[in-house]
């Protein structure tokens, strides 16, 4: 074993985070759940969804069999809602493909939907000790500011190095699980983007970057260059009627694709003036009712501006709108599916309105 490997590994197995829940079980699935909800989503909020989630849904099979909008409707808070689909469609795949038996092999888990390459090396690391290199954003924080690897995250040589150096540290089989761990341990909450605790490191010694440059070890790696965000503007209409009730379709594909929304219309930023006469024309109607104020939403790539109209209609009208809107079904403003953060605000400013 390597002195890096050594040293990262006994500190995880006597400093390393022990309270997360996930890490009291080596069951396939519900350690698969923890990764997919890890993916965005920090370890404080994802622990207490995790726990339900599992509570309800322990096996593959049991996830499988559940209507989508019930699990989606539990998902709700975390975000990333595509993560959610894309587990539902590897349980259905545990089932088909194997069984009902979650796979623990880092082969077999690349074949899931959703699960990529440091996705399945966590796994069959933490499962099997099987020596794959989970390499995700802290792993190559930890490694380039130990190894002094210069370049910025994406770049084909610095992704190049940082994988031939993970690969270099793997421990044997046995401490594959606690070594993996500690890599995230560590990039959690020692070493950290913008404010390296070094006097807690239990690498400090090996650390190139903390002897060359001392005061200095967070400027690596260089972060890649942002992309800059599609800006959006977004109109939904409310439709209400008399006893209180919303119509709601599931969006098949763009900015919420898959999540319950209003009857809605998106165009560039620029073209937001267009967008009443868009909905008008979506919903046959000359007016749009009142003007709610606008909201401002920001998601990983897109931008959205919001506007939002409440659109009171009498029982008959209700059911004609039902009617001509393909895929829309009817639901208590108190009592709805899975639907954007957004949407959901308004929703609730429905409720206050009375």
């Amino acid at each position: 074993m390597t002195a890096f490997a050594e040293r990262l590994t006994r500190w995880q197995r006597s400093e390393g985070r022990k309270a997360l829940p996930w890490l009291r079980t080596r069951d396939p699935f519900q350690r698969l759940v923890a990764e997919v909800m890890l993916q965005q989503t920090q370890t404080g909020t994802v622990a207490p969804y995790w726990e339900r989630f599992v509570g309800r849904w322990p096996t593959a099979a049991a996830l499988a069999a559940e209507d989508r909008d019930v699990v989606m409707k539990a998902w709700e808070g975390l975000g990333y809602y595509r993560r959610c689909r894309l587990l539902c469609d590897a349980a259905e795949r545990v089932v088909t493909d194997f069984g009902g038996v979650t796979p623990s092999d880092y082969a077999s888990l690349l074949t899931l939907p959703g699960i990529g390459d440091a996705t399945a090396a966590s796994l069959a690391a933490a499962i099997t000790g099987e020596r794959r290199a989970m390499i995700d954003g802290n792993v190559k924080r930890v490694l380039s500011r130990v190894f002094r690897i210069e370049g910025a995250v994406g770049e084909k040589a610095f992704e190049a190095e940082v994988r031939s150096r993970a690969e270099a540290e793997l421990p044997g089989t046995e401490d594959m699980a606690a070594y993996t761990q500690g890599l995230m341990d560590l990039g959690a909450t020692v070493c950290r983007p913008k404010a390296a605790d070094c006097g807690r490191c239990p690498v400090a010694l090996l650390c190139r970057s903390h002897a060359e440059t001392p005061g200095e070890e967070t400027a690596l790696p260089r972060p890649k260059k942002p992309l800059a965000k599609q800006k959006l503007a977004v109109g939904i209409v409310l439709v209400r009627s008399p006893s209180d009730e919303v119509l709601l379709g599931r969006a098949p594909e763009g900015v919420w694709h898959g999540l319950w929304v209003p009857p809605m219309a998106v165009l560039p930023e620029e073209a937001s003036e267009n967008l009443p006469r868009r909905l008008k024309d979506l919903l046959g109607v000359m007016a749009l009712g009142e003007e709610l104020p606008a909201m401002r939403h920001e998601l990983t790539h897109r931008s959205l501006t919001i506007r939002a109209w409440l659109l009171d209609v009498d029982a008959a009208t209700f059911d004609a709108l039902k009617a001509e809107l393909v895929g829309f079904e009817t639901f208590p403003v108190a009592g709805h599916p899975a639907v954007p953060v957004p949407v959901k605000r308004y929703l609730a400013v429905l409720r206050e309105l009375g």
